[in-house]
């Protein structure tokens, strides 16, 4: 039988480079006895379609092969605050069977759970005299993104100069891209997801602080570890708390006390010692932020030392070849 396989972006064949997780998914497939096509989708002839973001022209396609619906798979990666339509019943419906990252968007497209692929947390802790040089701060590293929906956590980025110390300074340095871009590019970038935003899914306050200079931003982390190792503590927000994506375990990479505002970690299956959770709002975050930086340096290291066995010991079985190869297996017996 043959698959036609879409990638992140819509009607384009997922093509893979050499050492990406990806490769065990196609190899499980192909392991199998599944041959994938690949090309113009117009032109391709092919009995099972799977899709990595909502594809029109291959449903198009599929339609006029007669591919039974139940061979039809949808891989929901995006949450609802960044593509509400994808969550909406309708295009849900076209699909016979959906896999979610996500228990929250399990139940509610009645799909397949499936872990996040993550990285692997591998290598020896940093001593504490080491880790002890670190800036008693916190690290954010996260692009300036934009949604109107309900349930976004781009506002809550936005507001991150905020968080101060009782002095007045900044308890957050700000990394990552489209920072103090200027109020045109906010604005019409955040008016480009507003009138594609269902009016029962707005959020009024999304607009605040578009076009704001952030006075913590810092720059690029073209290596995002190696900017995070010099902080003892790294604020990982997710566009929303739907979901734990890869940004959490990359925290952990380089070894920082990591506060989190996302998924609630125990719903979706995690120790919830992982992290520090915290709610998505400014008080909450600089009140953990500042008793964190107020803690000796030996009860900072001893909460990262937890935190990081922890993700040591949850990344063994959602690391991404590992999930990438289930998540094939699991496509494979729904096959009709």
């Amino acid at each position: 039988m043959k698959i036609k396989l879409i990638g992140h972006t819509p009607d384009q064949d997922l093509k893979v480079k050499r050492n990406n997780p990806w490769q065990a998914f196609i190899e499980e497939l192909m392991e199998n006895g599944f041959e994938i096509v690949t090309g113009e989708v117009e032109k391709n002839y092919f009995d099972i379609l799977i899709v990595n973001s909502h594809s029109p022209r291959s449903l198009k396609r599929a339609k006029e092969l007669n591919v039974k619906k139940r061979n039809i798979f949808m891989i929901y990666w995006e949450p609802s605050v960044t593509n509400p339509k994808i969550h909406s019943e309708n295009v849900r419906n076209l699909y016979g069977n959906v896999y979610t990252p996500s228990k929250a968007w399990k139940d509610k497209l009645n799909g397949h759970f499936f872990y996040w692929p993550q990285v692997k947390i591998n290598g020896e802790l940093q001593t504490l005299n080491k880790w002890s040089k670190r800036k008693n701060k916190s690290v954010m590293i996260l692009a300036n993104k934009f949604s109107a929906s309900r349930g976004q956590n781009y506002t809550l980025r936005r507001n991150t100069d905020l968080i101060k110390d009782n002095a007045g300074n900044y308890l957050v340095d700000l990394f990552g891209g489209n920072w103090n871009r200027g109020k045109i590019y906010d604005f019409r970038h955040f008016f480009g997801k507003l009138i594609r935003t269902p009016k029962k899914s707005l959020d009024l306050f999304s607009w605040i602080s578009l076009g704001k200079k952030k006075l913590n931003f810092l720059g690029q982390a073209p290596v995002k570890a190696k900017t995070a190792s010099k902080y003892r503590i790294n604020l990982v927000i997710e566009n929303s708390s739907e979901y734990v994506s890869e940004k959490l375990f990359e925290a952990h990479l380089s070894q920082n006390i990591v506060i989190y505002v996302g998924a609630n970690l125990k719903f979706e299956g995690l120790n919830h010692n992982l992290a520090i959770q915290c709610e998505p709002n400014v008080a909450e975050l600089t009140s953990q932020i500042n008793y964190l930086v107020n803690l000796p340096v030996e009860n900072q290291y001893k909460i990262m030392k937890r935190q990081w066995q922890i993700a040591k010991n949850e990344s063994k079985k959602r690391f991404n070849e590992l999930v990438l190869r289930n998540l094939a297996k699991s496509i494979v017996k729904n096959i009709e």
